[in-house]
């Protein structure tokens, strides 16, 4: 990786005489107490928005007609690690009076769509919506094989320009390592979101079957929402669904922010409610759980932020319960 990033540096910045080329990235880094399984862990680590470092650019074909790439890679600023070149986003894309075509890697509408309520950016006890039961994730498809895949890759993927308010988008993925015995993942997600005055209103759909390649291992989520800004507060609620057919799975979902924005300050607090999940027609007993979060962001420019957050886990009937305090500084470039 040393010795590829300087050559792909190079590469890219002699490609600026032909195209537009922005470097840019996020610095993030925080001292975060942990607790979970009764037992506390201090560390230094990257954070829930986790640092990278990325490129895209543009160039302009004439007739309206533009062509862009995107390459970007999570960065580890605890370890100096990170994931390959263009794991986090890799596309290129044609855009115009018709919206924007891509091909490529990255997240989808769905994830897009659950973003609107990640508002917190510290521990791993984040408001990911997505990530209950892992309704997103396509196993070979998704970016991990844990819960919560929020990427695909090998996909095709089309946004609607901003139509009066109105936009949307839809994602396909496809597997390509199809045997006897391993299955060909396929997956969609798509969105729309309507947007007047101090309202919003926004939906995603998500299906994914065959599973990282196993056979029946399909899964469906639906999040319908709405978003309201008074002046400095803005104010979101959503619900999920989502259905795991491998084990006849369904759990029905609740996730709520707040946000109040005081100067250079912002006050953040946020919940999901994790029903009691349903199990071949029956409620597992003490399934259901809550995560709150609350949290302070406080601007020292445009780029540098402080931030310190609580966020807390309690399961019903569990003694997994889980705390984290984060105190972080995050620079963007």
């Amino acid at each position: 990786m040393q010795r590829k990033l300087p050559l792909l540096l190079a590469l890219l910045v002699s490609a600026g005489a032909l195209a537009d080329v922005t470097v840019y990235g996020q610095a993030n880094a925080g001292l975060i107490l942990h607790k979970a399984n009764g037992t506390t862990k201090t560390k230094i680590d990257n954070l829930y928005t986790p640092s990278r470092l990325g490129f895209r650019g543009t160039e302009d074909l004439g007739d309206g007609l533009k062509a862009s790439f995107q390459l970007e890679q999570q960065v580890n600023i605890d370890t100096g690690d990170g994931m390959n070149f263009g794991q986090r986003e890799a596309w290129v894309a044609l855009s115009g009076g018709f919206g924007k075509l891509g091909l490529g890697r990255g997240k989808t509408p769905y994830t897009n769509t659950a973003d609107y309520f990640e508002i917190f950016d510290g521990s791993s006890l984040g408001l990911a919506i997505y990530g209950v039961d892992g309704v997103t994730n396509a196993g070979a498809l998704g970016a991990t094989a844990s819960a919560g895949g929020a990427r695909f890759h090998n996909s095709v993927r089309y946004d609607s320009n901003n139509l009066n308010g109105f936009t949307a988008a839809v994602q396909l993925g496809v597997g390509e390592n199809e045997t006897d015995t391993v299955k060909e993942t396929r997956a969609l997600s798509m969105n729309a979101r309507y947007n007047f005055g101090q309202f919003g209103v926004f939906g995603a759909y998500s299906s994914i079957s065959d599973a990282g390649g196993v056979a029946g291992a399909d899964k469906t989520a639906l999040l319908l929402g709405g978003a309201a800004k008074f002046d400095a507060l803005t104010v979101q609620l959503g619900w999920q669904r989502g259905e795991l057919d491998a084990n006849q799975s369904e759990r029905d979902s609740v996730i709520s922010t707040l946000a109040y924005a005081a100067g250079p300050t912002t006050y953040k607090a946020g919940i999901i409610l994790a029903g009691e999940q349903d199990l071949a027609g029956s409620s597992v007993a003490n399934s259901d759980y809550r995560l709150m979060a609350l949290g302070i962001k406080h601007a020292l420019s445009k780029r540098t932020n402080l931030v310190a957050e609580y966020a807390r886990k309690d399961a019903d009937g569990s003694a997994n319960d889980q705390t984290a305090l984060t105190l972080a500084v995050m620079h963007a470039f």
